[in-house]
């Protein structure tokens, strides 16, 4: 079984729905990359290995926000119940909604950063014209990869406006919505349900991770899927 049915075979049936969506494009995409010879494909093995530290401290924000929803149950009673245990230790108990949407916000970012690993790792874009892509913010990145394969439906999804966001913490919460701003005095931020924004992080994730699994495919077809 390859690394990318095992991964499809994970999914909910909604999740595996949108990632179908861009699958073949990702595909694609990896298929051009080649053909143009811009795929990396050659990393020494103290560089697989500096990337497995960045990728295990990325997945911690992950076990960080699988415990938050441990305390943070659709049952009331052991939410409660959580929720007192909190107090007793210290905790501040009274913005646990903020602290959840900040959690989730954060994940975003790391995703971010995971994107720009896989591309800067896999891409070389020093041929496209930005030199030492891993020192640039993703945004540089993304332009790149729209300038030369715009029109390929994975390309033409990535976006930064809520990653800037995010990273820069121009975002608030009111009115049990996320508000992301564009700069501290945006008249119109990007408006959030709550629900909304954990499908978007969720589909993020499933675009993110996935390009990168095709990828390995792509390189290595006979080695195993870790999924921390």
């Amino acid at each position: 079984m390859s690394r990318l049915l095992e991964f499809k075979n994970k999914m909910g049936e909604g999740e595996k729905e949108f990632f179908e969506e861009y699958e073949e494009s990702m595909k694609e995409l990896i298929s051009d990359l080649k053909s143009d010879g811009l795929l990396i494909t050659n990393h020494t093995q103290e560089e697989i290995n500096q990337i497995k530290k960045f990728i295990f401290t990325s997945n911690v924000v992950s076990h960080l926000y699988g415990n938050f929803n441990k305390t943070i149950t659709t049952d009331s009673q052991t939410t409660q119940s959580n929720i007192t245990k909190l107090k007793e230790i210290g905790w501040r108990t009274d913005t646990l909604g903020s602290q959840y949407m900040a959690i989730m916000c954060h994940m975003f970012q790391v995703f971010a950063e995971r994107l720009k690993l896989h591309l800067v790792t896999l891409i070389d874009f020093d041929s496209l014209g930005l030199n030492n892509a891993d020192k640039e913010h993703l945004g540089k990145a993304i332009y790149k990869l729209k300038s030369k394969y715009g029109g390929n439906k994975f390309v033409d999804y990535l976006d930064t406006k809520i990653r800037n966001a995010v990273a820069h913490y121009t975002y608030y919460f009111a009115n049990g919505a996320l508000h992301l701003c564009q700069g501290y005095f945006d008249p119109n931020p990007l408006t959030y349900q709550l629900s909304d924004f954990m499908k978007t992080t969720k589909q993020f994730n499933l675009i993110v991770e996935g390009f990168f699994i095709i990828c390995i495919d792509d390189i290595n077809p006979n080695g195993s899927l870790i999924l921390d």
